[in-house]
């Protein structure tokens, strides 16, 4: 079901999010909230992207999980985008990251740190505020805590609309807090280096706790043009013919090549393809053929899938996040995903799968951690899509 307003939230913090939920509907607000907003055979991102879409407002569950996570990050980019409101509840006594505190810097917290509070009348109110429902008289406002710490044991309430931080200088405590920026002027860089981090990174601590993660890492489409490493032959304009394709053979142009096959015809699609990487069998259907290249505290995946096959739709199922749009050398290549694999078992959580558009093409990235993700897609050497099939 559409329409309802939108939890987002990383999956760790799914208990909480389920309460939110409890205590919005118990009062008559309808919410959206993945999994269980998402039907049976439904696709998992186009579903969050519809439910994000149609929200009239959305909640954002804050914890350190939600720091980590890419996927919030993007929601949160799409929601300020549409000029919806944001309620943030905050769980943990910590810090935004940069782009989340960007993206919330202006929106008041209803702080639920303090072990035992009801918070829920709180939650109720502000969010009726926020999509224009009738409310009942809103609770008390907490009294003031230091600007240096959180105050614990303080009973939940929201604070008058209008409230403002008095002074520059580290942000005010307050149960339902605003962060503002620091200074206009630099909004609109700060909105650059945002979107350069959310392309290259993911988000700081990055994640894809929605998909497996549900809501949070359910996240937002970034609209960045993607990440952008470097490349090899012209990024702007397809090798007009004749050309030498990969086996040799002529062509009027790359389009019209052999599609690249074998070791000797990827490793023209992949120059990281080295002679270290191996061969696997794949269980996954459609994939063709695929390398695997071990590092200290990444592995890279290079992969060649059968003609035809839907691989986007692939990836958006398996890592349950928008894509975003992925370029090399400026132009345009295909898509791109970022995620954090929540599974105990996975050795290398931090993930980045980017799939070549119209040609059966695509490669990952499995870090240890998110600096070994990001050393791993700095790593590449990628082809521009002009020149996929040529020599």
């Amino acid at each position: 079901m559409r329409g309802g307003v939108f939890i987002c939230h990383a999956s760790k913090d799914a208990a909480m999010a389920q309460r939110a939920v409890a205590a919005l509907e118990a009062a008559g607000v309808h919410c959206w909230i993945a999994p269980r907003d998402i039907d049976a055979g439904e696709n998992y991102t186009q579903a969050i992207l519809d439910g994000l879409e149609s929200a009239p407002a959305v909640v954002l569950v804050f914890s350190s999980a939600t720091n980590a996570s890419p996927h919030v990050a993007r929601e949160l980019e799409i929601t300020v985008g549409s000029g919806r409101r944001i309620v943030p509840v905050r769980l943990e006594a910590v810090e935004p990251s940069g782009s989340l505190r960007y993206f919330i810097g202006t929106a008041q917290w209803l702080d639920a740190t303090a072990p035992g509070i009801d918070w829920a009348p709180a939650l109720v109110q502000a969010v009726r505020r926020a999509v224009g429902q009738p409310s009942s008289e809103a609770p008390p406002g907490l009294a003031p805590v230091s600007p240096t710490g959180f105050t614990p044991g303080i009973s939940t309430g929201i604070a008058p609309d209008t409230a403002r931080p008095t002074e520059a200088g580290p942000p005010r405590r307050s149960a339902l807090r605003a962060w503002w920026p620091v200074v206009i002027g630099t909004a609109l860089a700060a909105v650059a280096a945002v979107v350069v981090t959310l392309s290259l990174t993911g988000g700081a601590g990055s994640g894809k706790d929605a998909g497996r993660e549900p809501g949070a890492d359910t996240s937002s489409v970034a609209s960045s043009a993607g990440t952008d490493v470097s490349s090899q032959g012209s990024p702007t304009a397809a090798a007009a013919g004749p050309v030498t394709c990969w086996d040799n053979s002529s062509a009027p142009d790359a389009g019209h090549c052999p599609v690249p096959k074998g070791r000797a015809g990827m490793v023209t699609v992949f120059p990281a393809l080295t002679p270290d990487c191996t061969v696997v069998e794949s269980p996954i259907e459609g994939k063709a053929e695929v390398y695997e290249c071990v590092h200290d505290g990444y592995l890279v995946r290079f992969t060649r899938w059968d003609l035809g096959f839907d691989k986007e739709t692939y990836y958006g199922v398996e890592n349950q996040v928008p894509s975003q749009p992925w370029q090399i050398g400026g132009a345009p290549a295909g898509l791109q995903w970022f995620s954090i694999d929540d599974d105990p078992e996975e050795t290398q959580p931090y993930q980045w799968s980017a799939a070549y558009d119209s040609v059966p093409f695509s490669l990952s990235v499995e870090g240890d951690t998110e600096a070994d993700r990001s050393a791993g897609i700095a790593q590449l050497r990628l082809v521009p899509l002009s020149r996929v099939g040529l020599k």
